[in-house]
């Protein structure tokens, strides 16, 4: 079956990244196939070509990395070997970075190889010549992996934006507030009145969009986390000798 569509496809050549990009939607699902040779991507493109996925083509690493990756969900699928680097090496190279899952695709059975990659992040590892059904189920996991990983940086983005929204008084209340000083405390720290504390504290709860304190508190963490603006253990929000912090809602 996947020999008589990549037959049927041979005499045409594989469609570039801006004719891709150009017709690909904000809904569609992207599979960036990096491989240099285009008997791969017509196979890949035969499976796929009905499943409301596009196909992206590359024929080196680098010139994926250089590409700036849609606001799709998306997957990698890696052959072996490239021009400029295998694709072991450029699993290592997108370790830690927001990149689409991976998938690596092997010519060979060279199974401690592919346990390595699993290990080292790989979402799955598939032999070639592929096998549609193999190939479908891997794609699907991994669309729904990068899908939920796109939310999430949406959230930690718009998390982000609401932190820096916060004047800089506002954000100094509530560094003092998540790390359990009360409203009287910050005021003597801060040297302002206690109903201003207040109101620094209303406006933060609403700016942040926290529900309650314990959100607030879980948003700081994450901040923190983030290196935004380092929330707790500030040397500056030490209480005061014999001073009792509470958590104070």
């Amino acid at each position: 079956m996947f020999q008589s569509a990549i037959q049927t496809r041979a005499s045409r050549a594989p469609r570039s990244i801006s004719q891709i990009d150009r017709k690909a939607s904000e809904g569609s699902r992207v599979a960036y196939v990096l491989s240099d040779d285009p008997k791969l991507h017509h196979e890949v493109h035969a499976v796929v070509h009905a499943s409301d996925v596009q196909t992206c083509w590359f024929r080196s690493a680098s010139r994926y990395l250089a590409h700036r990756r849609s606001a799709s969900s998306s997957c990698i699928l890696a052959s072996p070997r490239l021009s400029d680097m295998c694709g072991f090496e450029l699993q290592r190279v997108l370790t830690g970075t927001f990149a689409p899952p991976i998938i690596l695709l092997s010519d060979d059975r060279d199974i401690p190889s592919c346990v390595r990659a699993i290990k080292d992040g790989a979402h799955d590892v598939l032999t070639l010549p592929l096998i549609k059904e193999h190939l479908l189920h891997a794609m699907l996991s991994a669309f729904e992996i990068d899908r939920r990983n796109l939310l999430l940086r949406d959230e930690n983005e718009k998390l982000r934006g609401r932190w820096r929204s916060l004047t800089s008084r506002e954000a100094e209340v509530m560094r003092y507030a998540v790390d359990g000083f009360l409203n009287k405390q910050t005021a003597a720290e801060l040297r302002i009145a206690e109903n201003t504390v207040q109101v620094h504290r209303g406006r933060v709860m609403r700016k942040m969009g926290a529900d309650s304190f314990a959100e607030l508190v879980r948003f700081s963490l994450k901040l923190a986390q983030w290196g935004e603006n380092s929330l707790l253990h500030t040397p500056a929000l030490k209480p005061r000798e014999g001073e009792q912090r509470w958590t104070n809602t």
